[in-house]
Order: structure tokens, then sequence, then C-alpha cells
């Protein structure tokens, strides 16, 4: 028996056993769905005020300055100096605790051999890099734009273009329009509307997909995660963790123009493009190519799935590399 008739060859038992499975995700993805539209509704008869924020508020504002350093660590880079040599590292820590600098790690770019630096807080990266530039200006050093969230917001009842949403989310939601009148940076008031596509579940219904800056996602965080736009009912607001995945290999981290890797079929697994696939029609022929070569159990299932467990695991990387999920 081939290897690839090994992978697509499914016993009786195995079958019932997937169906039973689809069957009890399909349960629980339906009650998900009532429960959410429950939770839409109750906030429909007792709305939620919006956040109102002044000045003279005693409480703290989501994106004042002590709260975004404190909730944002920062990444920063030391070149190697002229000679190709490293900073030294005593000198490193000197500076450090010279300054009451938080550092959380300490590691070496494997590629470049220069020395990364993870420090607490934004303040805490501007503080290093202004001392090592004093006392160390033989060595280049970089602050690393941190990571931004990527979130989804649905029950739009009509399509919208993307200015016209940014615009109205700008308008009706105090926290972000206090935000974007303040002096706050640039990157802390970033707010692009990717897409606004129709549900698949129910097209007369939309989603937006939009990346914001971890500043406003916590803004978002202290309205309950929900947005006000326009004059239909409050829409809620999801996190989103896209994996670029190839289409080619299935392999994840690289698009399919330029993939050298032999062709291989989303949905069974086979030596083949998944178009030219002949058994997609069939949902118990599915196998994921990436748990089958991770040695995960659980593969009966296409490459696409967004439950697939090897996804899971990527997600979860990318997750620890955004600020806003750290400090949670």
């Amino acid at each position: 028996m081939t290897e690839k008739e090994k992978i697509v060859t499914v016993t009786q038992n195995e079958r019932v056993d997937i169906l039973e499975r689809k069957m009890d995700a399909m349960q629980s993805d339906f009650k998900d769905e009532v429960a959410e539209i429950k939770s839409l509704l109750t906030g429909i008869a007792n709305p939620e005020p919006q956040i109102q924020i002044t000045p003279s508020d005693k409480a703290p504002n989501p994106w004042n300055n002590k709260q975004r350093v404190d909730h944002l660590r920062q990444m920063m880079v030391i070149k190697k100096d002229g000679n190709g040599k490293s900073v030294d590292q005593s000198q490193l820590e000197k500076a450090c605790v010279d300054d009451g600098v938080g550092v959380l790690n300490t590691f070496e770019l494997k590629k470049t051999g220069d020395t990364a630096v993870i420090l607490q807080s934004r303040a805490d990266a501007t503080t290093l890099k202004n001392k090592l530039a004093d006392q160390l200006p033989q060595h280049t050093v970089e602050q690393v734009s941190a990571k931004t969230p990527t979130i989804t917001v649905v029950g739009l009842t009509r399509s919208y273009e993307k200015k016209e949403l940014t615009d109205m989310i700008r308008k009706q939601n105090s926290g972000i329009k206090s935000l974007f009148e303040s002096d706050v940076p640039d990157e802390d008031k970033k707010f692009d509307v990717v897409a606004v596509v129709p549900l698949k579940s129910k097209p007369s219904h939309y989603k937006a997909i939009i990346r914001v800056s971890n500043v406003i996602r916590s803004v978002l965080s202290k309205q309950s995660d929900r947005v006000y736009v326009g004059s239909q009912p409050v829409c809620k607001v999801y996190d989103s963790f896209y994996i670029l995945r190839c289409y080619n290999c299935q392999k994840y981290g690289h698009h399919s123009r330029g993939c050298e890797s032999a062709a291989t079929c989303g949905h069974c697994a086979g030596t083949h493009e998944t178009r030219n696939c002949n058994v997609k029609a069939d949902p118990l022929s599915a196998s994921c190519v990436n748990c089958v070569h991770s040695g995960n159990t659980d593969h009966r299932h296409p490459a696409n799935d967004p439950k697939c467990p090897h996804l899971l695991e990527h997600q979860a990387k990318l997750k620890k590399t955004i600020p806003f999920y750290l400090r949670k």
C-alpha cells in the first residue's frame, strides 16, 4: 500500500467515529451561535452605556502614558559594532541596573548575531536606548515595532466602505474618539479596516476585519468588546489570529508564489493540487498534511480547518508576540 493510500484510507469504524465527532461539533457550534444571539439580544434590550471618559475622570484612561508603557512590552536590537563585535554583556547589565530598567529576556539573534532585549515597558526601552547611545555609541540600537492585534467586528447589518466604517466607529465610540483627539503617538492610533465581507452562514449580515493598535484593543476591552456602529444593534468584537499558509504545499509561513515544494492537496494530503482533488466532495476523505507530519492523530480534517490542532498551536505562538495579550 502506498503512503498516499495509507493517508486517505479510512476504516468503517473510523468513518462512524468521524461522523459522530462532526455531529457533536455541529451541535456545539449551533449552541454557541444561539448563546451569542441571546447575548446580543440582551445587549439590545439592556444596552450598556458608552464609556464617557474626560480628563477629570477618577478612573484611569486606558491609553494614558503610564498604562500604555506598562502594558506594552518592547523589543530592541543592539547591533554589532564596526568590528563585528557584539555588545559586552557586563556593560549591558550595568546600564540596565544603573537606570532601573526592567529586562524580561536577552538573547542572540541567530541570523545576525545581534543582541535582542525584551523590556518590560516602552519607557524602559527609551531609557536603555538613550543610556547605550551615551555610553556605547559604537553600537546602533533599534527599537522593534510591537506586533498589533487583528479583530473581527461581527453583526453589521449592511456593507460599509472602509473609510465610512472607520469614521463611524471613531465618532460613535467615546474611548476611541478621545484617543484620536489626544497627543499619543500615531502608532497608538492605528485603525486599519482590511475588509468588510458577508458572513458565510448569513449573507445578509457582514463582518469587518480590522487591524488596530494595542492601545485601541485595550480601549475596546474596556467597552466589553463591543462597538457602536450607526443606528444598528451593538456589534461584538472578536480577536483573530491569521496565520499565513501556502496553498501549494500547505505549510505555514510563506505564500504559494515562489514555493518550490511539491504540490500537496489541502483536502486529502495527496500529491496533487487541491483544485484537482477527486475526493473533495467526501468529507470523510479529509486528511491534514500538517497534522500527519507532526504526528497528530487527530488529522481527519482539511488543512484549512479553523479548529486544526496544528493551526491552533501557531495561533497560540502568535498571541504571545502581541503586547495586548501578554498583559492578561
